[in-house]
């Protein structure tokens, strides 16, 4: 920090403005949520907080199965989380309305939908890894949806777990703008943390037994420990003087000589508008499994995460007073039927209210609110500003939904939620009539709780194509089809979802399509252009004045449809924008007509267009011990992976790499076998690249006799 600048601020008062709101029971929520890599110890750290918290009496384990966010049998048999999970609960007189959501990268849009609906977030690392590539998507996540954090640095007591590098890799990996607000013990072992800006320690006589712990104020008797601490706190106050005059004024003219009397609540106020504002980080640390560390961090949410009232919500809210709420996530209860989550970003809600679905247009009834914890639900009559609740009764709402007041002015949707384009699909197909309803019932409920299936139809087979973001995810859907819906169906092979592009751009071209129906002929005419582009969509421009907006929408369909299906294998479109440069047709043709004829024309188009194959990509993170790093690396080879980069120290090595999805298909068993279970492994769709030609034959020979995926 400079000097120089400092000493110009010696005069200025100190100002920290956090804005105050009328409802004062908003000001005592926190909506926070648990995001971190998969195997940091996410679940482990809300069942410490529950316990904390006195809302449960003994604390479950996720290698036993008895978790409380834990719940599925999916999740329980798998020791993972796979959907996100509401809890709430009470620390200190503030509401906690906690949600905690999965790792696995196949579970990336649980995170996403959760993190809409935050005020804040706990990024859970394990100290012995870092930053891992999962704490890097979710940290872009939240970073996209403006979700300030604080980060809580688990597995202290692990061997190999280096506090200071866990913060170093946060610096590198993440450009984060680290506050260390506490530093751990370390003797033989894991024994305690110092708490920066109270200036105490807490050390345990017995890891093991987290109720043998005592907290006293920090001396200079602890020679190695004050020395720490003097010197990180210094370190603090000078992050902090560089953005609040204040706290540069006070240092300067009370505390040079005196750091360690430096007051703790101005530090707390300054750091708190800091994490809300996005230019600060603060770091704890701790073991969840040890139940060690949790209470500061529950402290530390309530102290630096914003309440509802004092949040970055980007949205436009004409009256402050009427309802406005986001619907985040739908789930299927087997006696209340589809359940919803809201969010309540304005006014009340309350059970038989009638509300309005602005991102649907439709009106719906409230037949009963609730508070959530994991799987239990309590029946409410009113839910205010801040809340998070579950609402029954509504057959229209789902993900990223936006509710208003029934008859209310209208307001301003929030942005739905990003959902990526799945990149495996398997074949479903059910034996008998009955079992086909049974299978349709199954499969609306699940997409309706999870966005990121898909359903289609193969046009040539009549097959049915069930869609998914992962290996894992597609087992899970599988799973829950035949064993929670008992549903009996034909399912398929898992495959790839390959796409196809333009190369280059097209000249203009102009069509014509003729057709008598019903001895009235139809005659359309259509000229149209195409563009390469860079984003993974199909943009329609149909810039034309003198039609109807029900005929724009048939082309708009037309087009869709004729992009379902590329001309060199039969692969949905991407990257491509089609323009409608002129359309003639005769007066009166129905709808149906001109869709068919723009898809007849379209498809045309394409045939005489220049077009590639693209395939998915994986970036991929290994994690295995040094004596098993050769067999890895042989592994990949014959995946036909690209190494980017090996690195680590003695006992472990890091490896990332690249390779298609396609050759990545039951790799995550390979890897297990090769390694002895010493390898962990990280898979995320990285975006889709052109297949060379000498691997389009060997491609097309592969789908001989299969679906192909549309």
């Amino acid at each position: 920090m400079n000097l120089k600048f400092l000493k110009n601020l010696r005069n200025k008062a100190f100002h920290v403005v956090i804005r105050k709101h009328s409802n004062e029971v908003s000001s005592k929520i926190r909506n926070i949520g648990i995001i971190a890599h998969i195997d940091a110890g996410k679940t482990t750290t809300t069942e410490s907080m529950l316990y904390h918290a006195g809302a449960i009496k003994r604390m479950g384990k996720v290698d036993s199965g008895n978790t409380v966010t834990d719940f599925l049998p999916s999740e329980r048999a798998r020791g993972i989380t796979v959907q996100s999970a509401a809890v709430s609960f009470n620390w200190n007189d503030t509401c906690l309305n906690l949600i905690d959501t999965p790792g696995h990268v196949d579970f990336t849009v649980e995170v996403e939908r959760a993190l809409h609906v935050l005020d804040g977030a706990v990024t859970v690392l394990d100290g012995s890894r870092g930053v891992e590539a999962q704490t890097r998507t979710v940290w872009r996540q939240a970073d996209k949806l403006n979700v300030p954090r604080i980060v809580f640095v688990n597995k202290m007591d692990k061997s190999g777990a280096d506090f200071a590098a866990t913060v170093l890799s946060l610096q590198e990996s993440l450009s984060a703008k680290t506050f260390i607000i506490q530093f751990p013990v370390m003797t033989n072992e894991f024994s305690g943390l110092v708490d920066i800006v109270n200036g105490t320690v807490s050390k345990w006589q017995a890891i093991d037994n987290p109720d043998s712990f005592c907290t006293v104020a920090l001396t200079e008797e602890d020679n190695i420990l004050w020395k720490n601490y003097i010197g990180l706190k210094q370190k603090l106050i000078e992050q902090l003087a560089d953005l609040y005059d204040d706290i540069a004024n006070m240092y300067l003219t009370e505390y040079t000589d005196r750091i360690d009397k430096f007051p703790s609540k101005p530090l707390v106020t300054s750091l708190s508008h800091a994490v809300k504002n996005f230019n600060a980080i603060p770091i704890l640390c701790g073991s969840a499994v040890k139940d060690i560390g949790v209470p500061s961090l529950l402290d530390s949410v309530i102290d630096y995460l914003p309440s509802p009232d004092n949040s970055n919500t980007n949205l436009s809210i004409k009256n402050k007073d009427s309802l406005v709420g986001y619907a985040f996530k739908v789930v299927h209860h087997k006696r209340f039927g589809p359940v919803v989550f809201i969010r309540v970003l304005s006014g009340s809600i309350s059970t038989g209210n009638k509300i309005f679905n602005g991102s649907k247009d439709h009106s719906e009834t409230v037949s009963q609110l609730y508070t959530v914890f994991a799987d239990e639900y309590k029946p409410i009559s009113k839910a205010s500003e801040g809340q998070i609740v579950a609402i029954t009764g509504l057959k229209f709402t789902g993900t990223g939904d936006t509710l208003f007041e029934k008859n209310a002015e209208a307001n301003e949707n929030l942005a739905p939620v990003t959902i990526p384009q799945p990149v495996y699909f398997c074949t479903i197909e059910a034996d008998t009539q009955t079992e086909l309803k049974a299978l349709n019932r199954c499969l609306t409920v699940l997409i309706r709780e999870d966005p990121s299936i898909r359903i289609k139809m193969d046009s040539n087979s009549g097959q049915t194509i069930l869609c998914g973001m992962g290996e894992l995810h597609m087992d899970i859907l599988i799973e829950r089809i035949k064993n929670e819906f008992k549903t009996n169906c034909y399912i398929g092979p898992i495959q790839v979802a390959y796409r196809e592009t333009l190369l280059e751009k097209t000249q203009r071209c102009k069509f014509s399509y003729n057709r008598t129906v019903l001895e009235k002929t139809h005659n359309i005419e259509m000229e149209l252009t195409a563009d390469p582009i860079k984003s993974d969509d199909i943009s329609i421009s149909t810039k034309i004045t003198d039609i109807t907006p029900e005929v724009r929408m048939a082309i708009k369909d037309g087009i869709l449809q004729a992009c379902q299906s590329g001309p060199m294998m039969g692969f949905p479109l991407m990257r491509v924008k089609i323009s409608v440069r002129k359309f003639k047709m005769t007066s009166n043709s129905p709808k149906t007509i001109v869709t068919a004829a723009v898809v007849n024309m379209v498809q045309e188009f394409f045939s005489q267009a220049n077009f590639c194959v693209l395939e998915p990509m994986m970036d991929i993170e290994i994690v295995t011990h040094s004596n098993k790093l050769d067999l890895v690396l042989k592994s990949l080879a014959q995946k036909h992976a690209t190494i980017s980069e090996v690195k680590g120290y003695e006992i472990e090595r890091y490896v990332s790499a690249r390779a298609p999805v396609s050759e990545m298909l039951g790799f995550a068993s390979k890897l297990r076998s090769i390694s002895s279970g010493n390898a962990d492994l990280t898979l995320e769709v990285c975006g889709y690249e052109v297949v060379s030609n000498e691997n389009i034959e060997t491609l097309r020979s592969r789908l001989i006799g299969g679906v192909s995926y549309k």
